[in-house]
Parts: C-alpha cells; structure tokens; sequence
C-alpha cells in the first residue's frame, strides 16, 4: 500500500487481495484512492481495476494475469505481496 501511496495516480481504483484493515490503516487518504475488496469486485462486468494488491496466500496471485506486476514486497526471494497495473496511463 506504500508502494500505491506513492506511485499510483490520484482517484486511481485497487482490488485488495487480502485484509482490507491492513490497507485502509496505512491508506492515504488525500490521493482519494477507491479500494474494493476482492469479494466486492464484479468479476467479468466490471473493468480491470487501475492496480490490484494481492497476498501470496490462496494463489491471489494468479488473478488479472494479463496484467503486469509492478512492485513486489519480498523476504528471502518469497514475494509476500505484489502489486499489478491492469490499466496503462
């Protein structure tokens, strides 16, 4: 989410993979990011988010492969959390 705070555009929408507390906690607020958990998505009806946040667990990571990822929070060479961009500027 760190990563998303300082990168991602202003109004930019996120699916989160994971605990939503976990984002929403760290979340900057002033970039008016919309975060929808994945639960909460429109799988197949709605757009590919702008970025989609994911765990590792419950292989979230196989969501939008389509999409490139672009960060990684990693330990020991084992990605924790990745972030992907489904939408190019």
């Amino acid at each position: 989410m760190e990563w998303l705070n300082q990168n991602a555009a202003a109004n930019s929408t996120i699916v989160v993979a994971g605990p939503m507390f976990a984002a929403e906690m760290v979340e900057n607020h002033q970039r008016n990011l919309t975060m929808i958990y994945r639960d909460d998505f429109a799988w197949g009806k709605a757009a590919d988010p702008d970025y989609y946040l994911a765990i590792s667990r419950y292989d979230y990571f196989q969501a939008f492969p389509h999409c490139p990822t672009v960060h990684a929070v990693q330990r020991q060479d084992t990605p924790l959390t990745i972030i992907k961009r489904c939408r190019q500027p």
